[in-house]
């Protein structure tokens, strides 16, 4: 009873924090156009072009017949607070990351947070159609029905699930996955191997643990091997203030594709 009263003080706390950053930067967003997405454009004709490109329509389309698919197969919860999650970014912000893939033509990128493969499935669109780039992404999944150890995930994590039987990114068409490699495991453990692997990127994303320390430790690991104006994208920057804070420590002007994700240069 005591631990189950725990969780739901937990999650008002953090549903609490969400909402008061979520429209702190909805409203830093909305009036300091300085920092808005279409400032790394030439024009909003640009932009625009990019966000509706035939093949953005498409991949949507693709993606919610295989949200249906998600839904059947997945029906119940993880707890008496959190049910099973698609677990994504909103069409509308991975529209946004697109159109960065697309106007920065970067060659290296990694992620850290696949899932159902949602926004992977948006920036390896952009990069078919940039012709170049390589994307290398970091998971530890969790996948509906399987029993797992405590701790073996982060506490504040929701519900986002993949439905049994499938892999992290099985969502992503077949015909974009030539230029992809998954990584299975920890951040913690992955990351910091595959950079000295790598030795230099052009993109990041973060959009795996979310807790502070697994956002600010990405973004440090990763900083170093960030190119000269390379970019940093990171998801759920609302949760807690690490990405806040980071550009504040590395004197980095913050950007956003939406209230709810963040970028900066190098």
């Amino acid at each position: 009873m005591n631990d189950n009263i725990s969780e739901i003080s937990r999650s008002v706390k953090q549903i609490s924090f969400f909402i008061y950053k979520y429209f702190s930067n909805l409203f830093k967003k909305n009036f300091n156009r300085n920092n808005s997405l279409k400032t790394i454009f030439k024009s909003k004709k640009e932009l625009k072009k990019y966000l509706h490109e035939p093949e953005v329509i498409g991949l949507v389309d693709d993606l919610r017949e295989k949200r249906k698919i998600f839904r059947k197969q997945v029906d119940s919860g993880t707890s008496i607070w959190d049910s099973y999650r698609w677990g994504a970014i909103s069409y509308k912000d991975c529209r946004g990351m697109y159109s960065l893939v697309r106007k920065l033509k970067p060659e290296i990128l990694v992620e850290t947070g696949v899932c159902n493969g949602i926004s992977t499935a948006f920036i390896l669109l952009a990069m078919n159609k940039n012709k170049k780039g390589k994307l290398v992404s970091i998971d530890y999944p969790q996948i509906a029905g399987t029993n797992y150890e405590n701790g073996a995930f982060w506490e504040g994590k929701g519900g986002a699930m993949i439905p049994e039987g499938h892999q992290p990114g099985w969502v992503i068409p077949q015909h974009l996955r030539d230029r992809w490699t998954l990584i299975v495991g920890k951040s913690q453990d992955k990351l910091p191997p595959l950079l000295s692997e790598l030795k230099e990127i052009d993109f990041f994303l973060h959009d795996s643990d979310h807790s502070y320390e697994c956002m600010m430790f990405e973004y440090e690991t990763v900083f170093g091997a960030l190119k000269n104006k390379g970019i940093l994208v990171s998801d759920d920057i609302v949760w807690n203030n690490s990405f806040d804070d980071f550009c504040k420590k590395t004197k980095r002007k913050e950007y956003y594709v939406g209230p709810n994700v963040g970028f900066l240069f190098k």
